[in-house]
């Protein structure tokens, strides 16, 4: 009998960032002699990790400190978490096993841990590797808090970058230097029942493009109203929500409302007022749901679903012969169509676990060694390894295992037609990983400040202009800090 395994994570997390304007020695002011110097140093002594998010980060990275520290004896390696852990609930639900953990936002808990940070950082200290889960990287890039890698990557003689995705290495580059590193990548993709299409526009849609979530929309406009005509309920455009929509969109058009480099915002030439406008809109005609219930909107029918790479194989999986079923909210009618694109055209990713080295750090030879073993493919292999390895060795193994079970822990002899489906899957997660070409930036503290502005339009308790006014103050403001 297949195992079905569900997962579901009900993230309600806000992240935000106590600004300063202190800036370290430039990234860029590292010299080739230092850092090769540095490579050639012996791995030895003590480092430190600093995460806020415990369950993201804390039994991982625990994990690799101790087969690090009996590789290397004479290293000491210590983790540091912050945030409490939430509660794990596990139940069974229509024969799958459901975890559920939600994640309360803390703004508390998050300013006290960069507060801390910031301090320690200020004062010439802080741990000598940093979890990039709430920290604003752009800031953080700009005024050198992050000690550059590039020459660490080109120095050691052991660190070969063609080991890796190349196009996502490109990526995370900040004005030209490697400060960060993710360990893993995502992409999400759209899906289509094309039982509400007719032929010809389910050939239009499953030719691997990309789309916006407007384009999605826009495209299934005569779609809905044939499907939806005389109906007693209404079959929806996707199965979001509108302030989910909103999150999305926003996402997508980031770039039209934060200048980074001019350190600017703009909230008031229209533009924002009318995306408030048009979720609202999708929500009035029926093409979104309004009620925010999860329950309620998963499983039904609908025009797209937009996905993680987590699905892809399920979704490939046409005769189910992997033995390994994801439930996600799909149907059979769910045909692969497009990768998701920002407004601006630029194919992004995002990544789960990602960290810089502090510029402070007193043993920058240790801290490069572990951050590479977490690039390992061993590492890269865990079981609590989510989305895909950027180690290209470790990202095809992830594969196979996701394929005949081991992952899970339930290996099943590859049977021919599991082949077959590792090898479609593989060529599809290739294909689109291709097309991969940026990492947009982000701030936490600006997003924070943009769900707390937005859901008094959706509450009904601002118009789209008032919140607009809002917005561009409050983020002028801290730009300007």
């Amino acid at each position: 009998m297949k195992k079905a395994i569900a997962l579901m994570l009900i993230l309600c997390m806000a992240v935000s960032f106590a600004a300063c304007g202190t800036e370290n020695k430039p990234a860029d002011g590292t010299s080739s002699a230092s850092v090769k110097h540095e490579v050639a140093g012996e791995i030895a002594g003590e480092i430190s990790i600093s995460c806020y998010d415990t369950m993201q980060y804390k039994a991982f990275l625990e994990a690799a400190a101790n087969l690090f520290m009996a590789k290397y004896p004479g290293t000491k390696v210590t983790i540091k978490t912050f945030s409490t852990m939430p509660e794990v609930k596990v139940m069974e639900k229509d024969g799958a096993t459901v975890m559920s953990s939600e994640i309360t936002d803390d703004p508390v808990a998050r300013a006290d841990y960069l507060s801390k940070l910031n301090t320690e950082l200020i004062g010439g200290g802080g741990a000598d590797l940093l979890a990039l889960d709430i920290l604003p990287i752009e800031r953080y890039a700009k005024n050198g808090q992050f000690a550059p890698l590039d020459e660490f990557m080109n120095s050691d003689p052991d660190f070969h970058p063609e080991d890796y995705r190349q196009n996502i290495l490109e990526a995370v580059k900040q004005g030209g230097h490697t400060v960060f590193l993710p360990t893993d990548y995502s992409f999400n993709y759209a899906t289509f029942d094309k039982s509400l299409f007719t032929p010809e526009q389910a050939e239009t849609l499953k030719n691997e493009g990309t789309f916006t979530y407007a384009g999605l929309i826009s495209s299934a406009e005569g779609a809905f109203a044939s499907a939806n005509a005389g109906a007693d309920k209404k079959i929806r455009m996707l199965e979001q929500s509108a302030r989910f929509l909103f999150g999305a969109l926003w996402d997508e058009n980031y770039s039209k409302f934060i200048n980074f480099a001019d350190r600017t915002a703009n909230f008031t030439d229209g533009s924002f007022a009318a995306l408030l406008e048009a979720v609202k809109g999708y929500a009035d005609k029926g093409y979104i749901f309004s009620d925010e219930n999860a329950e309620i909107i998963s499983g039904q029918q609908v025009f797209f679903r937009v996905k993680s790479d987590m699905s892809l194989a399920y979704d490939l999986d046409y005769n189910k012969v992997s033995p390994i079923q994801f439930f996600d909210g799909g149907s059979e009618n769910d045909i692969i169509g497009g990768i998701q694109a920002n407004a601006d055209g630029n194919i992004p990713f995002r990544f789960f676990r990602g960290y810089a080295m502090n510029a402070n750090s007193k043993n920058q030879r240790t801290a490069w060694e572990f951050l590479k073993f977490l690039l390992s493919e061993e590492m890269q292999l865990s079981v609590d390894g989510m989305g895909l390895p950027i180690n290209n060795a470790a990202r095809a193994k992830k594969a196979e295992m996701s394929i005949d079970g081991s992952l899970y822990g339930e290996k099943t002899p590859m049977t021919e037609g599991m082949q077959n489906l590792l090898a479609e899957y593989q060529a599809a997660v290739e294909r689109f990983s291709d097309r991969i070409n940026a990492y947009p930036l982000a701030d936490s503290t600006i997003s924070a400040m943009i769900r707390e502005e937005t859901a008094h339009f959706f509450d009904g308790a601002k118009t789209a202009s008032e919140v607009c006014e809002a917005l561009q103050s409050r983020v002028n403001l801290y730009l300007g800090e």
